[in-house]
């Protein structure tokens, strides 16, 4: 992954901040690794899935998925849809990355998910000269290691796990993201919207379930962007 196009201090940096989030990475694809089990998905075909599709969120909701009346198109599609966030992540990345040449910024597309993104990003809302792709570079290196060791240590763990202990890994990637973004949210605005995606989450979860939490996030952000929007004109 390094090449001349590296900053080596922003590279050490991104690397640094990608084992400190890789310690709570892993226990998050244990927890999948317990679960690509508990469906009855082969070993070597869960790890698979996680080098292949490298998101969280979408592998937990394919493996609980396993063992129903679904079909291979359906599993395909709903990957697809867990991943369009990706597309936006993607937009944003690209214009920190005009100065790398595209094919060195293609290979770096299959780590763009949601914990790379959003520690480069905060990053370079702290550092406005850090180098972009270099720090992105450094997190991946780290992260994406802890993924697979996350996913084998499920499938070794299971038998022995508690089952208390079973459902608490369950619970480590809401809690992740959770305060993966609180860390970061600073401005009046950002906290208001937090709140209120918070608050409004349950009752979303009621009109449409199973996608509540992403249409109270959806509402609470476009809400948010026309405040700003509004309060920038009035000014």
């Amino acid at each position: 992954m390094k090449s001349q196009l590296l900053n080596k201090t922003d590279y050490r940096r991104g690397f640094k901040a990608g084992l400190i989030a890789a310690g709570t990475l892993v226990p998050i694809f244990v927890g999948f690794g317990i679960l690509a089990v508990q469906k009855g998905l082969s070993p070597a075909l869960a790890l698979i899935t996680t080098v292949i599709v490298f998101a969280s969120p979408a592998q937990y909701l394919i493996a609980d998925m396993i063992g129903s009346s679904a079909a291979v198109w359906q599993f395909i599609i709903t990957g697809i849809l867990m991943n369009t966030r990706f597309f936006i992540m993607s937009l944003t990345m690209s214009h920190f990355m005009r100065h790398v040449p595209l094919k060195k910024v293609l290979p770096l597309a299959h780590f763009v998910a949601a914990t790379p993104f959003l520690l480069t990003l905060f990053d370079k809302r702290k550092n406005k000269d850090a180098d972009f792709f270099s720090y992105f570079c450094g997190v991946a290196s780290a992260v994406f290691p802890a993924t697979l060791l996350g996913t084998v240590l499920g499938f070794i763990v299971y038998e022995d796990l508690p089952p208390i202990l079973l459902f608490a890994s369950s619970l480590f990637l809401p809690v992740y993201f959770s305060i993966l973004i609180a860390s970061d949210v600073k401005k009046k605005l950002e906290i208001i919207v937090v709140v209120s995606c918070f608050m409004a989450a349950p009752f979303a979860e009621v009109l449409a379930p199973g996608w509540g939490v992403v249409l109270a996030a959806l509402i609470s952000a476009t809400v948010a962007v026309g405040i700003k929007a509004w309060m920038q004109r009035a000014g």
